[in-house]
């Protein structure tokens, strides 16, 4: 796995409700993963997802959401 894999892997790990500043950072690794790993960083987007309501409720909404989450 490539760094930016193990990063994300990371963020995904935290035990701690995720924040904004996380979403972000992982939403910035999304647009770098290698090509090769698109496929099995598609179980980090899922796990992302899952946890998307820690931050909402932070936020106090999901206006902060990136258009290609919004579905």
């Amino acid at each position: 796995m490539s760094k930016l894999f193990d990063e994300a892997k990371d963020i995904i790990g935290l035990e701690r409700d995720l924040n904004l500043n996380d979403y972000e950072k992982f939403k910035e690794i999304q647009k770098n993963i290698l090509e090769n790993e698109e496929e099995k960083f598609a179980w980090l987007l899922e796990a992302l997802e899952i946890r998307l309501p820690e931050i909402a409720q932070k936020e106090g909404g999901y206006d902060w959401i990136k258009p290609e989450d919004d579905d």
